[in-house]
């Protein structure tokens, strides 16, 4: 067998001619078997380890493991017939039951055969049991050999005439020739018993041989090979036998090659002698044979110029051979027929562009197919012969007429003739003057000044003129009769005038696929021979995309070519890897839907509708910087064809504006007029049949469009569609009741509303006679409801689910709102990406080998992914330079490690970037690189707004671990890999849209783990978490495991073959009808102990009191108080109406109000007193858990878009509160309240608007769905009833007006709202509302930390401004700290505490930051102004007046300046408002307790204030705040280290949070679980600094261990200084007290006893001054140090807890978690209950908070010292030389005792 038995689209083996015999008996194998075959039992692949293997072997694909066909057992069997999807397929089923029987090749589950001598044949192979139709029999096996390597196989096999080729697949062929199975024997037959069918197993095709009919034993097996006459040989005799032999083992010419040998038959002609040589080359030729007695036809291929001899090809048997022509007698081929010339080598019906194809309506099925051809006698009426040519003059109009027609098709169909077209413009050189003057005709009719020369070519030539001239006459002569231009002839096929009832369809394919397909065309035209199949003009500039049109007269034929050709056209795309679209298809490629007019497209755009104006600019503007495509960006402009191909996983493709026109010649010929040429439209889809519907869907769209309807595109903000519907679609009717437009869903995208604005307009009446809202302005009045609906429901669920400061990474990036964000929405740079990910892989090294903490590499991939949607194109710095940075903020945010200085992360992160260089701090390089980093820091913070911290991994350590389902080693190898390159590289959409938990539920799949115990526990959706596998898998595709782990033996392979079934555990547990019902609610799993903690600090601040029935005039009284109260209380509040009751014409209502146990006691204690004694409340229903309100909370979307970054220039904190609503709650000296540490300041409202924070300022009342219709100021009374309608409507576009401009403001309104805005000018209503405005506080009250703490900003700037020994020498390094540490481990803390509390407030004990405050970039008015003199002599002039003021003035004006210049220096975290500080508590018991120490016992008895000093409700309130924040912290691996009382802030409700963490630390992991001894580190030997500490000031709250020198902080000194601290509390003064670290030790012995082997008998070894041995008695203490009549029960309780905190062995004391668990505060959680509690509780606290606000007041003992101190500071700055004379340097005396001490040290 040689190259002909080759057949790419079939099977191909061998011809043989020996024979011999094989068995299944082992000893016989040997002697029938060829010596030179070697036989084998599966495919033979390329090697990858072997690099010298040779390259003709091809690699094996890739595994691909199918779904589960989900058959059951029937009869002990499953999988055994087409009722399986797998077998139907012919594809294996993988990992199937036992009992499956589609594993026959994957099995080897062959049939007992043969080798048998076949006589003439050879060989042959017969089986020996029998087989019925359909049973698989035998594999056919060999090495696979790539499809390029076919010819070498051929020049190898040259001389033999057996070969053993089969073609797999279209790439690949299976030689088995040298090594092979024993298939390889079976023999052709044209009427066989087997076939040969390709069946996939895990994905791989394999060539089964299968039984066509029932085979008895012993039979031989053969099948059809069904060659082709290929080149190369000639016909094969076949020796099969059968009655239904051909002869041959070729199968039959084809139709199409008996065509081309009848068109041939009568274009031969006779050569010239002169025509032998070069001139013949490349055309067709038939030479006669004497033997045969007949003509071969021949290609002409080359010519030897020497021996004057030619190459032919002959036609017959494809073989090349040199003949000499002078003597053969041969005839050449017509050259006119130029079809036949070898240069194309195919039938070309109509391969010349043609212009102008429309899309013609489908006509009747029984329509003539056949185009009617005219008689010979009305041809020669029409075109005389002797006045006959081949071509024709037609002007434009006529030109596309035949075209649109399909006459110019006809032509190529039914004669077999070419119409070529050329264009002129101008009279050329005419060969007579006939043509002269036709051409001349021809230019003077076309409107174009244009003409078209159609020159016909082929075989039957005159009939084609003449069917073509008689068509053309009859048209001319038409147009001539009627005197108009051309018309459309619509006949019914008489013998003279051409049927045009054939229906026409038209596909676009890119242009990468053009030569590809048409090879394929020929075969596609074989199979659907009813269909004619022709390229068409492109009529395209770019020429990036071809057409092929459709021509058939039957609907089912032309539907079964359209599906056939679009099969082969994928196949193409997928061979030539042609680019895709975002849809996942081919890139220009679609059938023709339709074509829509000019106006309809642009309606379509978008572009008549003004909210999306500006976005569609935007991205036009960018989208028009890339390479110009042949097609508009349709998803970039528009948003409702975006939302249709993702609606209907479709493509939608209109060739754009600027591609439409014709090129000739790298010119352009034709220019297409945009606002007349209609925009045809193409659909790519998976089922082609739907194209009509979706057409239809599109064109009404565009017929809605226009009528005026508007469409809503929600975006992002479908989250809230399902609020909109709820209630039966009440919001829906509201809309209709206020502006009578029709709002409903759109069903064509599903996330589009639909408005109808109708047709009557709204008469404003008396406020504006000229002023009617029209149709149109009220759907753009509906719309603009819509959006103030969509804000309202925004602010409602950030404030029900986060109110943190950040953003909301996992829809941030589709955000399209109208706030002002930094988030570019734009799709970042493939290029970009690639370089992300590499970068992850890249942090990953860096972090193992710098030793960092793993979880920081999974910080630097967030920031980085977060940075990259913010900035996709990143201007000015390296991929590398934004790495490193990220990873220097990510190390500098963790505090279980130190952090790295730049030069040392540099150091080890130079290699990496670049390998085998090393990093020299010298160079000039590495200074450069050093600076880049900080300003790419800078870029990152800025853009990211400082939004960089992170949940991280711990929480999920613990949960898994609690959960019980995970050994502590599972769960380490799954956080390893959690916390790899591969995974760290998976992409965004992993890390910022699924999060950390649904990452390692994957990876724990992965790795063989039980994954449904982890749904429960950390509450996923189970589909989600299939998702996030799918993106962990590619990755790890792409880069691999990059270490081995512990536990799973399996590599990559292992790894990725459990997607399926992570996969099919993911659709199982979402099927389950009980997992809807429990994912409603966050799901704690009982064994879980940490979680269940924190669901109950979650609940703490879901108490709910509800005043039921509440009459709209009591409750118009109390609406304008509640923001005062809400604000004194710290609780929230909304109103529902009651529809069960109504009082006369008045509606009732019901209060709700929402807080923990003390803000709602508080709000009910203010309600009451505001409340008249007429106007009594009803007595309010408490729930303590409102379980309602918690799972539609849960079920609500979270779309915090903003962070909350304010400017210091808009924070004021020189009034403190004033003229805000805290202002009402405290008196006029709020700038005292918080102090230093917690700053009172007031924000304009406007800026917390543009800040992102409107969710904060609740200036209108709310209900609880958030709903308009459900707003108090906008119901309906009923009082209202008497107005007429007119009245009422405009009554309530008034009302919503107001609402609008109190939720969004005056200007955002009249910019963003037009509509409303001109409800709102009208009728005198803007002075009102005006009015209304300014009543309306337009301050908002805040709290200020400085951040990081002044002290702690201080000491990072004296340390970075030092450098060590090797960057000292350079004076130009930059800073190696950068952006403050301090300041992002405190931002790091607080989110990882509050993050894991399921509350939208957080952990209730620690103050939650919803923003920050940074201060402006300076300005070089500010950088360069310096002082005049006239200013400073007004300065001067001012400060000697200040002599004469008052104390409290001077004070004031002290104060204020240093605030402007404390405030301006640097950045505040922004917490809400929070007045008071524990030291001021502290600071006015001391003073109650002097105050009391004067008192006569008597009468101290009979005055509350001096019997205690903190009451006892207050004491264990605070106690348990102190102690639940403390167990928090533990819990999470955190220590507080040192405890001071200005940490700890007060909030209005009386609750204590804990703040402070800039010198808090984590424990690392080999610390956490085990006891670490703190006097193991201890210094050995102390310095001078050590001994000036020891005489310096301790805090009285510090642990023994730290008194004696150990420098390291546990968990066990917390507790020791929170015991410390509420002992303070509960004695008026610190319990331990000293001057210095001896004193102070000697003070903690006296009380919790001196050191021995029985207390703390490590600590015996250091020396203690001790007078004498002290015993531990604690309670003894308290007793001697507290007056017997405060000496309670309850505070009993309390001292035995705090007895067991204060041990001096560590070991001993009890740790947060059992303290919490005391029976003190069993009791105190039970009072909590009680009303009795609750009302001594907030008269206490009530009371106390007026004490330290009516104490700030009183500073008459102070007066004399501020008056003194104002001279002093007056007369100091009077004399600008003051400084050069010491008798005005009154430094010294206004300096403390500690400055002196370090100025003289």
């Amino acid at each position: 067998m040689t190259k002909q038995g080759y057949n790419g689209n079939h099977l191909v083996l061998k011809v043989k001619d020996e024979a011999s015999t094989i068995t299944n008996n082992q000893t016989n194998e040997s002697q029938l078997i060829d010596s030179d075959v070697e036989i084998i039992d599966s495919i033979e692949w390329a090697d990858p380890s072997n690099i010298y293997a040779s390259n003709e072997l091809a690699p094996r694909p890739r595994f691909q493991i199918p779904d589960a066909c989900g058959c059951y057992v029937d009869r002990g069997q499953c999988c055994k017939d087409e009722s399986c999807v797998l077998y139907a397929c012919q594809e294996e089923c993988y990992e199937c039951l036992d009992e499956c029987c589609n594993q026959r090749i994957t099995k080897k589950q062959w049939k007992k055969v043969e080798v048998i001598e076949a006589g003439p044949k050879g060989k042959g192979l017969k089986v020996l049991e029998n087989i019925k139709k359909g049973n698989f029999i035998i594999e056919y096996v060999g090495r696979a050999v790539q499809k390029a390597y076919l010819d070498r196989l051929f020049s190898r096999y040259k001389t033999e005439r057996c070969l053993y080729i089969m073609a797999l697949d279209g790439s690949v062929l299976i030689d088995a020739r040298v090594r092979g199975g024993v298939a390889r024997y079976i023999n052709h037959s044209c009427e066989p018993n087997c076939v040969v069918q390709r069946w996939k197993v895990k994905g791989l095709l394999r060539a089964g041989i299968f039984a066509s009919r029932d085979i008895n034993a012993g039979e031989e097996l053969s099948f059809d090979y069904k060659w082709e006459r290929r080149r190369g040989r000639a016909a094969t005799k076949c020796h099969c036998g059968s009655s239904a032999c051909r002869g041959t083992l070729e199968v039959a010419k084809s139709m199409e090659e008996e065509e081309l040998e009848r068109q041939c038959r009568t274009h031969w002609c006779k050569p010239p002698p002169e025509s032998i040589g070069v001139h013949i080359m490349n055309r067709t030729i038939r030479i006669y044979s004497e033997q045969h007695h007949e003509y071969f036809a021949a290609d002409v291929c080359r010519y030897d110029e020497k021996q004057r001899l030619h190459l032919v090809m002959y036609r017959s048997s494809l073989e090349e051979a040199w003949e000499d022509l002078m003597k053969e007698t041969w005839e050449l081929l017509d050259e006119e027929a130029e079809q036949f010339v070898i240069a194309k080598k195919k039938r070309v019906a109509s391969n010349q562009e043609h212009h102008g194809f429309q899309a013609s309506p489908q006509t009747n099925a029984s329509n003539n197919s056949l185009v009617p051809i005219p008689s010979s006698a009305e041809l020669t009426n029409a075109v005389s012969m002797r006045d006959f040519v081949n071509y024709f003059y037609v002007a434009t109009e006529m030109k596309n007429q035949l075209d649109a027609k399909g006459f110019i098709a006809n032509v190529g169909r039914r004669f077999g003739c070419s119409v070529k077209i050329d264009r002129f413009s101008t009279p050329e050189f005419p060969s007579c003057a006939d043509e002269q003057t036709r051409r001349q005709q021809v230019l003077e009719t076309s409107p174009d000044g244009i003409g078209w020369k159609l020159i016909i070519s082929g075989s039957n030539l005159e009939k084609a003129c003449g069917f073509l001239g008689n068509y053309i006459s009859r048209q001319e002569n038409s147009q001539l009769q009627r005197g108009t231009g051309v018309s459309v002839v619509n006949t019914t096929g008489s013998g003279d005038i051409v049927n045009l009832s054939e229906i026409k369809e038209e596909v676009i394919i890119p242009r990468c696929a053009v030569d590809l397909m048409k090879n394929k065309l020929p075969g596609v035209r074989e199979r659907c021979r009813n269909v004619d199949f022709q390229f068409a003009p492109s009529e395209s500039k770019s020429k990036h995309f071809a057409r092929i049109q459709l021509q058939g007269s039957l609907a089912s034929d032309l539907k079964t070519a359209k599906e056939h050709l679009w099969s082969v056209i994928i196949k193409v795309c997928d061979d030539c890897e042609a680019p895709k679209t975002a849809s996942g298809f081919y890139k220009d490629l679609g059938y023709l839907g339709g074509q829509l007019s000019p106006s309809q497209f642009q309606l379509l755009l978008n572009k008549n509708d003004s909210v999306n104006n500006r976005k569609i600019e935007q991205q036009s503007s960018s989208h028009h910087l890339h390479r110009q495509e042949a097609h508009e960006d349709l998803r970039q402009q528009s948003f409702f064809f975006a939302s249709f191909e993702s609606t209907h996983r479709c493509s939608i493709w209109v060739q754009s504006e600027t591609d439409m026109g014709r090129v000739e010649q790298n010119r352009v010929v034709s220019e297409y007029d945009s606002s007349v040429t209609p925009r045809m439209v193409y659909f790519a889809c998976d089922d082609i049949a739907t194209i009509p519907k979706l057409w239809t869907l599109v064109e009404q769209r565009a017929k809605d469009k226009a009528k005026g309807i508007r469409f809503f595109h929600l975006g992002p903000d479908r989250m809230y569609q399902q609020l909109m519907i709820q209630n039966s679609g009440r919001f829906f009717e509201y809309l209709k009741q206020v502006t009578g437009a029709l709002v409903s869903l759109d069903s064509i995208t599903g996330d589009h509303l639909r408005i109808d604005g109708g047709n009557a307009g709204i008469d404003l009446g008396d406020w504006n006679s000229e002023q009617i809202l029209t149709p149109s302005n009220i759907a753009c009045l509906a719309e603009e409801l819509i959006r103030i609906q969509i804000e309202i429901y925004r602010d409602h669920c950030i404030r029900q689910q986060k109110c943190m400061f950040g953003r909301d990474w996992s829809i941030a990036a589709a955000v399209n709102h109208n706030h002002q964000t930094k988030l570019d929405n734009s799709s970042p740079d493939p290029k970009s990406l690639r370089m992300t990910f590499k970068s992850c892989l890249e942090v990953a090294k860096i972090v193992h080998k710098a030793e960092m903490t793993p979880s920081v590499g999974a910080h630097a991939a967030v920031i980085m992914y977060r940075f990259l949607k913010a900035c996709p194109s990143p201007v000015g710095f390296k991929q590398r330079e934004v790495t490193t940075a990220c990873l220097f903020l990510a190390d500098k945010a963790e505090k279980a490690k130190k952090w790295k200085k730049l030069d040392a992360l540099l150091e080890i992160a130079y290699p990496v970037f670049f390998p085998g260089s090393k990093f020299h701090h010298q160079k000039q390089e590495a200074i450069n690189f050093h600076h880049k980093v900080l300003a790419a820091e800078t870029e990152i913070l800025s853009s990211l707004q400082y939004d960089i911290c992170w949940g991280g991994v711990e929480w999920i350590i613990r949960v898994a671990e609690e959960s019980g389902h995970m050994a502590q080693p599972q769960v380490q190898n799954v956080i390893d890999v959690v916390l790899s390159g591969p995974v760290l590289a998976a992409g965004a959409d992993l890390w910022l849209k699924y999060g950390t938990e649904y990452i390692f539920t994957a990876v724990a799949g992965f790795l063989d783990v039980d994954m449904e115990p982890l749904f429960e526990a950390l509450s996923l959706i189970p589909l989600k978490v299939s998702h996030a596998a799918q993106l962990i898998a590619d990755s790890v595709e792409a880069n691999g495991i990059s270490r081995k782990l512990s536990g799973f033996d399996g590599g990559k392979e292992a790894f990725l073959g459990n997607l399926k079934s992570i996969q099919r555990v993911c659709m199982v547990t979402m099927a389950q009808s009980n997992f809807r019902q429990q994912s409603s609610l966050p799901s704690v799993p009982k064994t879980s102990v940490t979680s269940m903690r924190y669901q109950l600090v979650g609940q703490l601040d879901m108490n709910h009191m509800i005043f039921q029935k509440i009459s709209s005039v009591l409750l118009n009284k109390l609406l304008p108080q509640m923001n005062a109260i809400c604000a004194e209380s710290q609780c929230r509040f909304y109103v529902s109406l009651n529809t069960d009751s109504v009082e006369g014409s008045h509606q009732i209502h019901d209060l709700v109000l929402m807080g923990s146990w003390r803000a709602l006691s508080i709000a009910s204690h203010l309600l009451a007193e505001r409340c008249a004694e007429n106007d009594s409340l009803p007595t309010p229903t408490t729930i303590s858990f409102f379980k309602d309100h918690v799972t539609a909370s849960h079920r609500l979307p979270c779309s915090k878009s903003q962070v909350g970054l304010l400017s210091m220039k808009d924070v004021s904190t020189l009034d403190g509160w004033e003229g805000t609503v805290q202002a009402t709650t405290t008196t006029a000296q709020t700038n005292k309240i918080g102090g230093k540490a917690c700053m009172a300041g007031r924000v304009p409202v406007h800026s917390l608007r543009t800040a992102g924070l409107r969710w904060w300022n609740q200036d209108f009342v709310s209900s609880p769905s958030a709903a308009l219709y459900e707003i108090p100021c906008l119901q309906e009374r009923h009082d209202e009833k008497s107005d007429s309608g007119d009245d009422t409507l405009l009554k309530k576009l008034r009302n919503l007006s107001k609402l609008a401009v109190s939720f969004l403001g005056k200007d955002a309104l009249n910019q963003d709202f037009p509509n409303l805005s001109l409800v709102l000018n009208n009728g005198g209503m803007s002075s009102k509302v005006a009015n209304e405005e300014q009543c309306s506080p337009s301050f908002w009250a805040v709290s200020m930390q400085r951040w990081p703490p002044e002290k702690i900003g201080n000491r990072e700037q004296r340390t970075n401004s030092k450098t060590d020994d090797v960057t000292s020498s350079i004076s130009s390094l930059p800073s190696l700290t950068g952006f403050s540490p301090s300041a992002l481990q405190e931002l790091q803390l607080l989110t990882q505490l509050h993050s894991r509390i399921p509350s939208p407030w957080g952990h209730p004990n620690f103050p939650l930051p919803i923003g920050v405050a940074v201060p402006p970039p300076p300005s070089k008015a500010d950088k360069s102004s310096t002082p005049a003199s006239s200013e400073f002599g007004k300065a001067k002039v001012e400060d000697m007046f200040s002599l004469f003021r008052s104390s409290e003035e001077n004070e004031r004006n002290a104060r204020k300046k240093k605030k402007r210049q404390d405030i301006a220096s640097g950045p505040h975290l922004v917490f809400s408002p929070t007045p008071f500080l524990l030291t001021r508590i502290l600071q006015l018991s001391s003073k109650k307790r002097r105050d009391a120490s004067t008192i006569s016992k008597e009468e101290s008895r009979k005055g509350d204030s001096s019997a205690h000093c903190i009451p006892s409700v207050l004491l264990a309130s605070w106690f348990h705040d102190l102690l639940s924040a403390l167990v928090h912290c533990h819990t999470n691996h955190v220590v507080l280290r040192s405890i001071q009382t200005d940490q700890l802030y007060i909030d209005h409700s009386g609750v204590i949070k804990l703040a402070g963490f800039y010198r808090a630390t984590v424990l690392p992991p080999q610390e956490r679980d085990t006891y670490v001894d703190p006097l193991q580190f201890c210094k050995s030997k102390k310095s001078k600094t050590d001994r000036q500490e020891d005489h310096e000031v301790p805090s009285p709250y510090a642990a023994p261990e730290i008194l004696l020198g150990s420098l390291k902080y546990t968990k066990e000194t917390d507790v020791w200084a929170i015991g410390s601290m509420v002992a303070h509390l509960l004695l008026g003064k610190p319990m331990f007290a000293g001057k210095e670290r001896s004193s102070l030790l000697v003070a903690v012995c006296k009380i919790v006893g001196s050191p021995s082997e029985y207390n703390y008998p490590d600590a015996v070894k250091f020396p203690i001054e001790l007078s004498k041995e002290y015993k531990r008695d604690v309670k003894r203490a308290f007793k001697r140090m507290m007056k017997p009549e405060d000496f309670t029960t309850h505070e009993k309780g309390a001292i035995d807890l705090i007895s067991k905190m204060l041990h001096l062995d560590p070991k001993k004391r009890i740790t947060a978690v059992d303290a919490l668990q005391h029976d003190f505060f069993q009791n105190y959680t039970e009072n909590c209950r009680d009303s009795t509690f609750q009302s001594q509780f907030v008269k206490e606290w009530l009371a106390l908070k007026r004490e330290l606000v009516l104490n700030g007041n009183d500073g008459s003992e102070k007066k004399r010292t501020l008056k003194r101190k104002a001279m002093l500071e007056a007369a100091a700055a009077a004399d600008p030389m003051a400084d050069s004379d010491d008798l005005y340097d009154m430094q010294d005396i206004l300096e403390s005792a500690s400055s002196k001490k370090r100025r003289r040290d």
